[in-house]
């Protein structure tokens, strides 16, 4: 049973438990109660580890309700032109559009990453356009709010 504020939980939705052990465990929500206070009650049931789960009273546990990998960006610092995302990377002087692929965003942050060639084809762009397309990196400088004319 975990108590929870959170208005997003969803029957049958599969999350990941990472336990104190730091084993990660799949687990599935298998019933959601609404409380009076507005919070929830949620039950997840798991089939794996349940002796030692079993062998303590309390557990301390980290719910992982996404998991992307990719390079966390501020959502200032994305700018959208039609359909797709880009940032304005600053490079020895030199500033770029790199184009980026949003895999999850919040109020603050977004996750991105590069788009695969098979992708940017069917977006449109030519092999040529491909093969001189800048990609984002680790470490690279982006500018926070853009000037449109960067």
């Amino acid at each position: 049973m975990i108590l929870l504020k959170r208005k997003q939980q969803k029957y049958g939705k599969n999350v990941k438990v990472r336990l104190a052990s730091k084993e990660i465990l799949s687990c599935k929500i298998v019933q959601i109660n609404e409380e009076v206070d507005g919070s929830r009650v949620i039950f997840l049931e798991t089939s794996n580890y349940s002796q030692e789960l079993i062998n303590y009273r309390k557990l301390s546990m980290d719910i992982i309700w996404w998991s992307d990998e990719g390079l966390k960006i501020p959502n200032s610092a994305i700018q959208k032109e039609g359909e797709l995302s880009y940032v304005i990377r600053s490079r020895a002087g030199y500033t770029d559009k790199i184009l980026v692929k949003v895999l999850r965003s919040n109020n603050s942050y977004s996750i991105v990453s590069k788009y695969k060639t098979e992708e940017l084809k069917q977006l449109g762009f030519t092999q040529n356009e491909i093969i001189n397309m800048k990609s984002i990196s680790l470490y690279d400088e982006i500018i926070i709010n853009p000037k449109e004319n960067t």
